[in-house]
C-alpha cells in the first residue's frame, strides 16, 4: 500500500479549456493530442467542476487546501526570490493591457503582451521611481509576475489575471476592507504608464501596449514547518514559493518530462497560455501527458490525476486494458 501510494501523479493544466477554444477558433481545427485524449478517454471522469485549480492539486497528495491561505501569492513570490520568509506584506504586479469596450474595460489576454526584459525593465524602474516616498516598492523578478513591497497590511479579496481575462473589469476589481485602496493605488500606476517611452515604442511595432499594472496577492506568510512535500515541477511561481517555505525546491517546469519517468509522488502545473495555441497544446501533449501516459502503461504510476481547465480525470493502473473504451472528442471529454 505504501508503495501504491507513492506511485501517484497530479497533472494541472488550468488553461486547457482556453488554449484549446483559441486554437479551435483561429485555426480551424484542434490538433489530435493523442495522448492527452488517451488519458481522459481512459480515466473517469471526477465529478462537478474544479474552479480553484491550486486547490485540486494541494488536495490530491500535498501540503493541503490550507497552505495556500497560510501563504498568499505575494508572500510566496517573495519567498521564491529570496529563498525564505519575510515578515513584510507582499503583493504580485502583472503587467497586462486593457481594452476599452463599448460600456466596459476588459483585461486582453495575457499571452498577447510578450514583454521583452529590456521592456520590462524599463517600465518597472519607472514605476518604482514613481512611487518613491510612498512606502511601496516594486521590484521585477524572474518568475513572472513582478514583486511590490506594502508599506502596511492590506486586506482585499483580488482576482488573479490569468481568472479575469476577457471578462468585465468591474466584476474583478480588488474588493474587501481595503479593496478601494489597491483600486486608487492601480489608477495611479495607469498614470505612470501612460504615454510611457516602451509603450509608444510598441504602438510604433503594431504591439499592444501594457497600460496598467494588476495587482493581486496581497498578504503575508506565516510561519511554514519544514515538511516532507511531494516532488513539484511547475511554471507556477506561487507554488515554487509555497514549497520554499517549506523547506523543499520546486523544480522548474522544464524538469517535468524527466520527473514523470522517475520521480514520485509527483505534481505537476504547467499554467502557460501561448500566443500560439496550437503550439502550446501540442507541446503539453509531447511534454506532459505522453510521458505520463508511457508511466501508467507500463504500470510504474499507480494513479493519475489530470485537470484540464476546470474537469478532472482519474487514471488508474487498471484502466490501461480497458480497451472497450474508446478514445472521445474533446467536446464530449469536456462538456
Amino acid at each position: 500500500m505504501i508503495a501504491a501510494q507513492r506511485r501517484r501523479v497530479a497533472v494541472a493544466l488550468p488553461a486547457f479549456r482556453r488554449v484549446l477554444a483559441r486554437g479551435d477558433g483561429e485555426h480551424g481545427r484542434v490538433p489530435g493530442l493523442p495522448a492527452t485524449q488517451w488519458l481522459a478517454s481512459r480515466g473517469r471522469r471526477a465529478a462537478g467542476s474544479t474552479p480553484d485549480w491550486r486547490a485540486w492539486l494541494l488536495s490530491r497528495f500535498g501540503p493541503g487546501v490550507e497552505a495556500l491561505r497560510l501563504c498568499p501569492a505575494g508572500a510566496a513570490l517573495r519567498a521564491l526570490v529570496t529563498g525564505e520568509r519575510d515578515e513584510g506584506f507582499w503583493a504580485c504586479a502583472e503587467p497586462v493591457h486593457l481594452v476599452t469596450g463599448l460600456d466596459h474595460l476588459r483585461l486582453a489576454p495575457l499571452a498577447g503582451l510578450g514583454l521583452a526584459p529590456a521592456e520590462a525593465q524599463a517600465l518597472c524602474d519607472s514605476i518604482a521611481a514613481g512611487l518613491a516616498g510612498s512606502g511601496y516598492v516594486l521590484r521585477l523578478t524572474a518568475y513572472g509576475p513582478w514583486l511590490l513591497e506594502c508599506p502596511t497590511g492590506i486586506e482585499c479579496e483580488t482576482v488573479e489575471p490569468a481568472d479575469a481575462e476577457g471578462r468585465d473589469l468591474r466584476d474583478c476589481l480588488p474588493a474587501g476592507r481595503d479593496g478601494l485602496v489597491v483600486r486608487k493605488l492601480m489608477n495611479e500606476l495607469q498614470m505612470l504608464l501612460h504615454e510611457h517611452p516602451v509603450n509608444a515604442h510598441r504602438l510604433d511595432r503594431g504591439l499592444a501596449p501594457v497600460n496598467a499594472l494588476w495587482l493581486w496577492g496581497f498578504g503575508q506568510a506565516r510561519a511554514a514547518e519544514p515538511a516532507l512535500l511531494p516532488v513539484l515541477s511547475t511554471d507556477d511561481a506561487w507554488l515554487r514559493g509555497l514549497w520554499r517555505l517549506h523547506g523543499c525546491n520546486g523544480l522548474p517546469l522544464a524538469t517535468a518530462r524527466q520527473a514523470l519517468e522517475a520521480a514520485y509522488p509527483l505534481l505537476v502545473a504547467a499554467t502557460a497560455n501561448g500566443a500560439d495555441p496550437e503550439a502550446q497544446l501540442t507541446q503539453w501533449d509531447t511534454e506532459l501527458a505522453k510521458p505520463l501516459a508511457a508511466a501508467v502503461r507500463s504500470g510504474r504510476v499507480e494513479s493519475a490525476s489530470l485537470l484540464l481547465g476546470d474537469v478532472s480525470y482519474i487514471v488508474d493502473r487498471a484502466d490501461r486494458y480497458a480497451f472497450w473504451r474508446r478514445q472521445r472528442p474533446w467536446p464530449e471529454l469536456l462538456a
